[in-house]
């Protein structure tokens, strides 16, 4: 899992990348909190206060999850493109590696196309959806240990573990446990860890 800043830091893409099939497979985008001001620390605001596990779930809620706008077709007639596209490839589910690099390649295609009718659209919409039920299914990404993820985050924030342990109020040594795989992070541990860093708490094995 990689983490990677965009735009001054403003976004974050979590990604895992699989080099031996050449994919990339985005696990969140977020928007990051404001930073403090004039203290040259990169201490979220929200982590001055932390409330309550059902507060933070509602507002990182808000501010993490990418909206997904799917077309909305009420009535009429298909297209003839739509049809088209549904004789060359009709949808199902991708049961096969063969299957999967076809649906791929249709995909990667479509979105190449400098313009899709209302029906084209709805067809890449479902397809696209197919393509990653598949790849869940046929390539599954194993989570990676929550130490490792802790020691990434760590680094894009630019902060030690010691400071870090100060900041989130986890004592180092229960990090340090976290880190060599002797414990976990509990719920507690996790709803910190989401503030400070500005990530979903799925982001963590858990």
């Amino acid at each position: 899992m990689i983490v990677i800043n965009i735009g001054g830091n403003r976004f974050r893409l979590i990604a895992a990348i699989h080099f031996n099939r050449g994919k990339v497979y985005v696990r969140h985008v977020l928007t990051l909190p404001t930073t403090t001001e004039g203290t040259g620390s990169k201490i979220d605001r929200s982590t001055r206060g932390l409330k309550s596990p059902t507060q933070e779930g509602r507002a990182m809620t808000t501010k993490t999850k990418p909206a997904t706008k799917k077309t909305a077709i009420r009535g009429g007639t298909p297209s003839a493109a739509y049809w088209s596209l549904l004789e060359r490839f009709p949808l199902r589910p991708l049961a096969t590696a063969k299957d999967l690099d076809a649906a791929i390649a249709l995909v990667d295609e479509l979105i190449d196309r400098p313009k899709l009718d209302a029906w084209e659209q709805a067809f890449l919409d479902v397809l696209g959806d197919l393509v990653e039920a598949a790849e869940e299914e046929q390539h599954p990404i194993d989570a990676a240990p929550d130490g490792e993820t802790f020691l990434t985050l760590c680094e894009e924030k630019c902060v030690t573990q010691q400071q870090a342990a100060v900041e989130l109020g986890i004592a180092n040594s229960t990090l340090s446990s976290v880190i060599h795989g002797k414990r976990r992070f509990t719920r507690d541990h996790l709803r910190r860890l989401s503030v400070y860093f500005g990530a979903p708490v799925g982001t963590f094995a858990e």
